[in-house]
């Protein structure tokens, strides 16, 4: 879902861990595309030029059909060479592959979720409430959240802020020091 607050958590993460690559996935009807090309991943207002001056030390942006998704995905994991570990956007992609840690940010209730979100969310170690307004239900998002995932670890952060040093923790906790592969 767009909005929620994805690229801005995945811009906090990257600037705990160094030497690690991104790939943003956009999921499209008609075809299929995966470039690093800086023409296309540096322009200023993407998310792919935010993962890149986030830290990411290489960006690759995959659109493809949900269909094509495995295929394109290994023509992405050809290009990223060899960090100490990937970041990726993107809830499809967990369809099929099992990260070493997932995260899954909600941003309002979560009714009426599509497939690949709702998997996402039961799939998550973490996931993270974008409380970017006051007004916003906290306690009951995390209640239905529980209900889905009840083993997901849950925080409660406005991602317009820097919150980056409050994920330090539980990246120690699933990768071993930030910055460095376990």
């Amino acid at each position: 879902m767009s909005g929620t607050g994805k690229t801005a958590l995945a811009e906090a993460l990257l600037s705990n861990l160094t030497h690690f690559a991104a790939i943003k996935i956009t999921i499209q009807d008609l075809g299929a595309k995966v470039t690093d090309r800086d023409e296309e991943i540096m322009v200023p207002g993407k998310d792919t030029y935010r993962l890149k001056t986030s830290g990411a030390s290489k960006v690759v942006w995959v659109k493809s059909s949900e269909e094509e998704l495995p295929e394109v995905m290994g023509l992405a994991w050809g290009m990223i060479g060899e960090p100490e570990g990937v970041l990726i956007e993107g809830n499809s992609v967990l369809e099929h592959l099992t990260p070493d840690l997932s995260f899954f940010v909600v941003d309002r209730e979560i009714t009426d979720l599509k497939p690949s979100r709702l998997s996402a969310l039961k799939k998550a170690n973490v996931v993270v409430i974008n409380r970017r307004e006051e007004g916003l239900a906290g306690e009951k998002i995390e209640r239905n959240v529980r209900a889905v995932n009840p083993r997901a670890a849950i925080l409660t952060l406005n991602l317009k802020e820097d919150n980056s040093h409050l994920l330090v923790p539980i990246l120690t906790r699933y990768l071993g020091q930030p910055g460095h592969s376990p």
